[in-house]
């Protein structure tokens, strides 16, 4: 993801990435298209603009055009977790900002469902991981603990590599992993080993969880 540009700037920023897997591309003053791979997308300049300010918002006097804060969210779970992954995300979320501008959280209602990172990366919570394990890509992310362990991860602890029930495909060191019980998510953390380390390993700690739902009677019914 990047900055999307006008076609009166895109001539000094050719090859710009704009959001999913598109690029600004321009042949001069006026002329610009998006461009996937190596494929155009179907319009002329003027309907290349027209689908920018669709999904922008320009602020007058800058020759940058921002990227609107839901499309910013959806083009970065998507980038991290997997496409179409974003279509779990409902469209009533609010966003709160820093001075600056930026993006600081992403809540709906009073639940917070992710913090930006100034990386660009996310932090999310189990709530808006709860959301997108709908999505059979973003189960690929994740780890599923065993009775046994559950309640200590639920609480902030480790989860250790003996206890993993189950490791998704795509889990990856350092990666945001969710981890799972009967079908909940219970907490999330940054993965310690990969999804083959996991599987192959019954010692050390698996995933340093950073936020965790607390033990309660109803979250460890079935």
């Amino acid at each position: 993801m990047g900055r999307i540009y006008t076609p009166a700037a895109c001539s000094r920023h050719r090859g710009v990435q704009c959001v999913a897997g598109y690029t600004l591309a321009c042949t001069g003053q006026g002329h610009a298209k998006l461009v996937q791979g190596s494929k155009a997308a179907d319009g002329a300049a003027d309907q290349t603009v027209q689908i920018l300010q669709e999904i922008t918002t320009n602020k007058p006097g800058m020759s940058i055009w921002h990227m609107d804060d839901r499309l910013k969210l959806a083009c970065t779970v998507d980038a991290l977790f997997g496409e179409g992954v974003s279509g779990c995300i409902p469209p009533d979320v609010s966003f709160t900002h820093s001075r600056t501008g930026r993006i600081r959280g992403a809540y709906l209602g009073d639940d917070l469902l992710c913090t930006l990172r100034i990386d660009g990366g996310l932090a999310i919570t189990p709530h808006l991981a709860q959301m997108l394990l709908e999505h059979p890509e973003f189960r690929e992310r994740c780890v599923e603990v065993e009775e046994e362990a559950a309640s200590f991860v639920r609480d902030g602890r480790s989860l250790f590599a003996r206890h993993v029930a189950r490791c998704g495909g795509r889990v990856a060191v350092a990666a945001d992993t969710p981890v799972i019980y009967r079908g909940t998510v219970i907490a999330v953390g940054k993965a310690v080993l990969s999804a083959g380390m996991m599987a192959g390993c019954k010692r050390g700690v698996a995933v340093r969880i950073r936020n965790g739902l607390k033990h309660s009677a109803s979250a460890t019914t079935s």
